[in-house]
């Protein structure tokens, strides 16, 4: 097992999906804190691209840096960042821009317009600090820049968060915040 991600919360000893399919019934409370558990788990089971898509599954409750959940474990833009630059080679990553790129494009269902701009800005992410990732150049699409997606992230999620993300461009990642145990 490896060591923990910094920016998400420790994990059970065990999990699976059926954690995460109980937590949903409680709400996206529980919902958001049992996916980013999850992701610490997989990560730490050498799973990095499943970790990824566990937090986006945290990411697309839509939940706002003010929600009480979202305080006790922040959004996972900075573990995104953390997992992809240090996955191990001989760890399955995938290619994360490419999965966000086709997210972001193509996202459909409720609030379709939240998630497809916290996938742009996962994106947005991904290639400043992964620029070794190719794009899929067969996939035509129109990506907001980066002023605009920050502009939008504030606009749907509250100034909070976009002001976080571009901090995160320039090179600030935020301070790691002791690993909090959730029961």
């Amino acid at each position: 097992m490896q060591a923990p991600c910094p920016f998400l919360p420790v994990a059970a000893a065990a999990m699976s999906f059926r954690d995460l399919q109980i937590a949903r019934m409680h709400g996206p409370e529980s919902a958001y804190r049992v996916n980013l558990q999850y992701a610490q788990w997989l990560w730490q089971h050498g799973l990095p691209a499943r970790a990824i898509l566990a937090m986006d599954k945290a990411l697309f409750l839509c939940l706002s840096m003010s929600h009480p959940a979202v305080q006790a474990n922040p959004l996972p833009y900075a573990a995104l960042v953390w997992i992809v630059r240090n996955a191990k080679v001989d760890q399955f990553l995938g290619n994360p821009r490419i999965h966000y790129q086709h997210m972001a494009d193509r996202v459909r269902g409720c609030k379709a317009c939240h998630k497809a701009i916290r996938a742009w800005a996962c994106w947005h992410l991904v290639c400043h600090w992964r620029p070794d990732l190719p794009a899929d150049e067969q996939h035509a699409f129109s990506a907001p820049d980066w002023p605009a997606t920050c502009a939008s992230v504030a606009e749907f999620f509250g100034e909070a968060e976009g002001k976080c993300l571009e901090a995160m461009l320039e090179g600030t990642m935020p301070e790691v915040q002791p690993v909090i145990t959730i029961a």
